[in-house]
C-alpha cells in the first residue's frame, strides 16, 4: 500500500514560446514587372478613312443605300412536310427585317425577323400531297425600301 501513495514525477512548466509578431512590409522597394509602368494602348476603332472611302467629316451624302441580299438560304426538312428555313441577310443595317416567304402555296404569308447579324430561321409547314413542290421564295426589304429575293427547291415528303 505505501506505494499507492507515492508522489508521481514533478511536471516542468513549459517553456515559454515566443509570440507570433505580425508587420507590414514596405512594398515599394519591390521589383515591378515590366509594362505596368505604361498605360495601355486604346482599342483599336477603325475611324472614317481607315479603309474607307468617306471623307474625315461625314454627312448625310457620303452614304449610300445598297440593297441588301438574301444569303445562304436554306430549306432542312425536318419532319414530314416540316421544313426548317434559315439564311442571313447582308445589309447596312441587318436588325429587324422581316424577311417574308412564298412561292409554294402553303408557305405564303410566313415570314422570319432577322437578329443583329442578319441571321433568320424559320420553320414552315408544307402539304405532302405535291402542290408545294416547287422554289420556296424569301423576299426583304430593307429601310431605305431597296429589297431582295432568294429561293430554294423543296419537295415535302409523305
Amino acid at each position: 500500500m505505501i506505494q499507492l501513495l507515492r508522489r508521481g514525477p514533478t511536471v516542468r512548466p513549459a517553456r515559454r514560446t515566443r509570440g507570433v509578431s505580425l508587420w507590414l512590409e514596405d512594398l515599394e522597394g519591390r521589383a515591378h514587372p515590366s509594362g505596368l509602368d505604361t498605360p495601355p494602348p486604346p482599342p483599336f476603332e477603325p475611324t472614317v478613312g481607315q479603309g474607307s472611302s468617306l471623307s474625315p467629316n461625314p454627312d448625310a451624302s457620303d452614304f449610300k443605300n445598297q440593297a441588301p441580299l438574301i444569303d445562304g438560304l436554306s430549306a432542312l426538312e425536318c419532319e414530314s412536310g416540316v421544313f426548317l428555313v434559315t439564311g442571313r441577310v447582308l445589309d447596312e443595317h441587318p436588325d429587324g427585317l422581316m424577311v417574308w416567304f412564298g412561292g409554294v402555296p402553303s408557305a405564303t404569308g410566313y415570314y422570319a425577323i432577322t437578329d443583329s447579324n442578319g441571321n433568320f430561321s424559320v420553320y414552315i409547314w408544307l402539304r405532302t400531297d405535291g402542290t408545294d413542290v416547287g422554289n420556296l421564295a424569301a423576299s426583304v426589304t430593307d429601310d431605305g425600301g431597296l429589297s431582295d429575293e432568294d429561293y430554294v427547291y423543296v419537295n415535302p415528303t409523305p
